[in-house]
């Protein structure tokens, strides 16, 4: 016979692993969540995969994978203003994670021909954390080659576009765009070669 000792120390034991199961379970469920959120992200369908990661964000609150999902969504769906506070979670917990910089940033921007000049720095500050993390990430030049572009930067957004056509030599729309910005900035050398000889 097991002599019980007092305080009921068994007890707490048995408490205690069951609160270790009841966690793993949690873990595992919320694991599947994310998987089964990331999928549907992935066919475009943000809004069940939005409410598939709400509910492994309940589950564990602190995942990093939760929150740049969920942000993915959030993003995807339009809603930035709630993307934006996960993804600063996120990036404070796993700063050296491209993802998490790359839809902070797309959080920030919001819709580019919408954006004002305090959301572009923000979303060029973010995407600049991502190549410094990963200087290959994907679409990170093509999107900061946009940025620059809305600005007006065209020497700045042409640097970007080279490089993403260097990191994907098939991305046709960088192609695209750096063959637009070549024409146009040795249009403007001309204009600015004839204005001088006009003055001159």
């Amino acid at each position: 016979m097991t002599t019980l000792k007092p305080n009921g120390s068994r007890k707490d034991k048995e408490a205690e692993t069951r609160s270790v199961v009841e966690q793993s379970k949690r873990e595992q469920e919320a694991k599947r969540l994310i998987n089964e959120g990331a999928r549907l992200l992935a066919q475009r369908k943000a809004k069940e995969a939005a409410e598939i990661l709400e509910r492994a964000f309940y589950l564990a609150p602190d995942s990093v994978d939760v929150k740049i999902n969920l942000g993915g969504a959030y993003i995807l769906l339009g809603r930035f203003e709630d993307a934006v506070p996960l993804l600063q979670e996120a990036a404070r917990q796993a700063p050296d994670n491209p993802m998490v910089w790359t839809n902070l940033a797309a959080a920030y921007l919001g819709h580019l021909e919408h954006s004002g000049d305090e959301q572009q720095k923000s979303a060029i500050a973010a995407f600049k954390k991502a190549l410094e993390v990963d200087p290959k990430a994907p679409h990170v030049d093509y999107n900061l080659g946009l940025i620059y572009l809305k600005r007006g930067d065209l020497v700045s957004a042409l640097a970007h576009f080279q490089r993403a056509l260097e990191v994907n030599p098939n991305d046709k729309d960088a192609a695209h765009y750096v063959k637009v910005i070549q024409a146009k900035l040795s249009a403007q050398s001309s204009e600015r070669q004839e204005d001088h000889h006009d003055h001159g």
